[in-house]
């Protein structure tokens, strides 16, 4: 008898297609901030209605010089070959706290 004729030789294939989670019209690279992350990501802040893409130095020396609000609404993306990814979202606080930073609240500093 030939191998390839045997019933034991035959196998079984099963292929699923997962649809990617989608947020904010992306999709998902991580769902939250990771502060390990932030040199490589883009960050974008929203001021005024406006927004400005920051690197997370730029966005740290901004923020201690007063410059931008810790409220100040973040989006982080990734750029890979071309396509965009969520990274999360939150504030600047969030993202300064993210890389170990210190967040002034009215009366304190907070330390995370």
């Amino acid at each position: 008898m030939s191998f390839f004729n045997s019933p034991e030789s035959f196998c079984s294939v099963t292929i699923r297609t997962i649809q990617p989670e989608i947020k904010r019209g992306l999709p998902v690279h991580d769902t939250e901030i990771k502060g390990y992350a932030l040199a490589r990501r883009d960050i974008t802040v929203t001021i005024n209605g406006s927004e400005k893409k920051f690197d997370i130095d730029t966005l740290r020396s901004q923020f201690y010089a007063g410059l931008i609000p810790a409220e100040s609404p973040v989006l982080v993306t990734n750029n890979f070959n071309g396509e965009i990814s969520y990274c999360g979202e939150g504030t600047v606080g969030d993202v300064i706290a993210a890389v170990g930073g210190a967040v002034p609240v009215i009366g304190e500093i907070k330390m995370y």
